[in-house]
C-alpha cells in the first residue's frame, strides 16, 4: 500500500456552479469549455433559465451568463403545465461524432415535457457565442 505524502492536495473541492450543468462543449475558437447549466428551482445563479460558464481548466469556471428566462421560454409556448430540460449545444457541423465541438453558430436544444410525462418536444434554436475580450 502506497501512503500518500501530501494528503491536502488530494482534498475534493467542489466546483461552484456545476450542480446545474446539463451539457458540456469545447468551443475551440475561443480555446475554452463551454458548460450548459439549466436553474429551473433555487434561483441560485439568478432568475430560473439557461446559463453558459466557460473554463480553460475544467476547475475555475466564469460566473454563469444568462442565456434565456424560464419566463421568456414560457411566452413562446401555449399554456400548460410544462417542464424544460436537457438543455445542450449541439453545432451540425462538428468535426467529431459526439458533437462535443462547437463553433460560433451552434444551436441550442431543449426538451418541453407535459407534468403527465405524456407529451415531449424537441426544441432547437440557432444561437451566436462570441468571445468576450
Amino acid at each position: 500500500m502506497k501512503l500518500v505524502t501530501h494528503p491536502e492536495h488530494n482534498v475534493y473541492t467542489p466546483v461552484p456552479y456545476m450542480f446545474a450543468v446539463t451539457g458540456l462543449n469545447v468551443y475551440q475558437s475561443a480555446n475554452v469549455v463551454v458548460a450548459t447549466l439549466w436553474d429551473y428551482w433555487d434561483h441560485e445563479l439568478g432568475p430560473p433559465g439557461m446559463y453558459l460558464t466557460t473554463s480553460t481548466d475544467l476547475v475555475n469556471w466564469t460566473k454563469p451568463t444568462l442565456v434565456v428566462t424560464l419566463a421568456d421560454i414560457l411566452k413562446n409556448d401555449p399554456k400548460g403545465s410544462w417542464l424544460y430540460a436537457d438543455f445542450s449545444l449541439i453545432d451540425p457541423t462538428a468535426p467529431d461524432m459526439n458533437f462535443s465541438i462547437i463553433g460560433d453558430h451552434p444551436y441550442l436544444y431543449y426538451v418541453r415535457l407535459d407534468l403527465n410525462g405524456q407529451d415531449r418536444v424537441l426544441f432547437r434554436q440557432p444561437i451566436t457565442l462570441t468571445v468576450n475580450q
